[in-house]
């Protein structure tokens, strides 16, 4: 056989690959997605409990000291998005497999896990914003950059995982 004629038939399975090939490849990419979800839902906690126990701490004479420590952890969760997916920042999409999980109860599992770590870490976040909402105007203000950075980081990821477990809830039948 020629080269060519190999290099052709390896193009050809390159471009269409099997359904077990695209299985794994679909669960190594949800994998790393959940890792980075896993990692950055330890931190938003974390953070979280933080910021919780400054806001109800906060009195009036120790504003500049409840701002501080809100804004040093809101800086931490900032960091910690960037590096879970400052890489695809600039393209404005993850790419996601189609997952094929009703083939796959490993590739179900993953997906499950990261949909809990992405409801998770929203829910948090969620309580950070309400915490924060409820101190006073010269807190809020401290605070607004960080806090503004957080919600333009989160949006186009986190919002667009949970949609991308919504939809995929519905096409995986099996329950593992």
């Amino acid at each position: 056989m020629k080269f060519s004629t190999i290099l052709a038939w390896a193009s050809l399975a390159l471009a269409n690959p099997t359904p077990a090939i695209q299985t794994r490849d679909e669960n190594n990419t949800l994998c790393k997605i959940f890792e980075s979800l896993s990692k950055l839902e330890d931190i938003v906690y974390a953070s979280k409990v933080k910021i919780v126990a400054a806001a109800d701490a906060s009195e009036p004479d120790n504003e500049s000291q409840t701002a501080a420590a809100i804004e040093t952890e809101l800086e931490t969760i900032n960091a910690a998005l960037l590096t879970a997916f400052g890489s695809t920042r600039g393209k404005n999409t993850i790419s996601w497999p189609s997952l094929a999980c009703e083939e796959d109860p490993a590739v179900y599992t993953c997906f499950l896990e990261t949909c809990s770590a992405a409801a998770e870490t929203s829910i948090d976040l969620q309580a950070i914003q309400t915490a924060i909402s409820g101190l006073s105007a010269d807190i809020r203000k401290a605070v607004a950059e960080q806090l503004g950075l957080l919600r333009f980081l989160t949006a186009p990821f986190l919002e667009s995982i949970l949609e991308y477990c919504n939809k995929l809830s519905e096409q995986c039948p099996i329950k593992v």
